[in-house]
């Protein structure tokens, strides 16, 4: 004979010895799912892993890497490199590091919700497939993204925006490829800046 007190935690003991095979072999399992997602988490597709493009400015037949003047879609926004231009040292009174590269960009979203574009992820790239974002300063200050904050904008569905994208680069670097991002977690495309449409 137990008292109440003594058989109630005599049972809650055994229910906890019951279940605890099946809580461990639960928590097993959820580590080896995370163990398998964790990877694919903040590794998006890289646009510029063959640098086979950026060394000879070669465009192929891939839809996803496009000349000067040529459009790509990249999620819900299409995207067309209408010039590329280095040499300035300074923009507005900013002076650069090295030398300023200007990527004219022009945008329209063609999907059905808001688009959003952020300046910091379309980068550069040199033939060793070194990689250049924007300057932030020097982009807000050039005189054709005036009102305009490129840094984080939304594009609403049918709506056009064109702006400049200023990277200061080394004054050896010459810069032969773009990779151009809607968004994250999308496949970027590559824009060769050798060849134009």
């Amino acid at each position: 004979m137990k008292c109440r007190r003594c058989a109630g935690a005599e049972e809650g003991g055994q229910a906890r010895r019951r279940r605890a095979p099946w809580v461990a072999g639960a928590g097993i399992a959820l580590l080896a799912a995370a163990a398998v997602v964790a990877p694919r988490l903040g590794s998006e597709p890289d646009p510029l892993r063959d640098p086979a493009l950026l060394r000879s400015g070669d465009v192929t037949e891939d839809p996803r890497r496009v000349r000067i003047g040529q459009p790509v879609r990249d999620g819900d926004l299409v995207m067309v490199v209408a010039s590329f231009d280095c040499g300035a040292n300074s923009v507005e009174g900013r002076l650069a590091q090295g030398r300023f590269c200007f990527l004219t960009l022009a945008l329209r979203n063609v999907g059905q919700v808001p688009a959003s574009f952020t300046a910091s992820a379309q980068m550069l790239a040199d033939p060793l497939a070194r990689r250049f974002g924007p300057d932030p300063a020097a982009t807000a200050a050039h005189p054709s993204n005036a009102g305009r904050d490129l840094g984080s904008l939304v594009v609403n569905p049918g709506n056009e925006v064109a702006g400049v994208l200023v990277y200061d680069v080394p004054p050896d670097v010459t810069p032969t490829g773009a990779a151009l991002r809607a968004g994250p977690g999308t496949a970027g495309a590559v824009v060769s800046l050798t060849a134009r449409a």
